[in-house]
């Protein structure tokens, strides 16, 4: 499980510059899982809540539609930082499971646009 946590704030990282640069996030491959993160399709707004969902998988399984298989009851921890804005706290966002294994909602507010 370590391997995904590390994973996940490696993710979170490269998907919140594509934000910033307007690329799609890649999936990020740590051992037999990968983890995608998928930003809204209308993007992320100063002043607002807002639901990034991440799904965990497992590359040696595949799941009926020739996906890969999501990783059930996956504990995942994040920590989002801003590091061009000096003072601004980090945040630990809380972070619910969605309808389908492996794939969980990060519940995410920032009160400065990017």
């Amino acid at each position: 499980m370590k391997q995904i946590s590390h994973s996940l704030a490696a993710l979170a990282f490269c998907g919140l510059c594509a934000v910033a640069s307007a690329e799609d996030p890649k999936p990020v491959k740590v051992g037999k899982y990968v983890v995608e993160l998928w930003m809204p399709d209308d993007g992320l707004f100063s002043g607002e809540s807002v639901d990034v969902e991440f799904g965990v998988f497992d590359s040696t399984k595949t799941v009926a539609d020739g996906g890969l298989a999501g990783v059930p009851d996956v504990a995942a921890q994040a920590v989002v930082t801003m590091p061009d804005m000096e003072g601004m706290p980090a945040q630990r966002p809380k972070i619910h499971r969605e309808g389908r294994a492996g794939v969980q909602g990060l519940e995410l507010y920032f009160p400065h646009g990017i």
